[in-house]
């Protein structure tokens, strides 16, 4: 029997931007490319018009924060090897929701933020 999805997330990804300075080309090819290639799946596949994809992102795109608090017009500043990974996954979702009229979306999530984190 064959089973197909109907939802897939993006949410298994290195998530420590101080670690990530330290393994960047592994941060870029996990958290960038690794959302590029479940898109790609998703094409490659035929899933476009019955699946939906949602990435979890990071408060981290704002990096270097221009403005307090942040909103969806506040411009992005990455400043660790990870933030830079996640906005690169941020616009491929934009790019394949655009282009194949994928459902594709982003969240940016501030609840995983801690002072012990990483």
């Amino acid at each position: 029997m064959f089973w197909c999805p109907s939802k897939i997330g993006g949410f298994l990804f290195l998530s420590l931007p101080k670690i990530s300075f330290d393994l960047a080309e592994y941060t870029a090819d996990v958290d960038g490319v690794g959302t590029l290639r479940l898109l790609d799946a998703i094409k490659t596949c035929g899933l476009i018009n019955s699946v939906k994809f949602y990435q979890a992102s990071t408060s981290e795109l704002f990096g270097k924060v221009q403005e307090i608090p942040q909103k969806e017009t506040t411009p992005f500043y990455p400043r660790s090897p990870y933030g830079a990974a996640k906005l690169y996954a941020y616009w491929i979702v934009v790019n394949f929701r655009e282009a194949y009229n994928l459902f594709a979306v982003n969240g940016i999530l501030f609840n995983h933020e801690s002072p012990r984190r990483g």
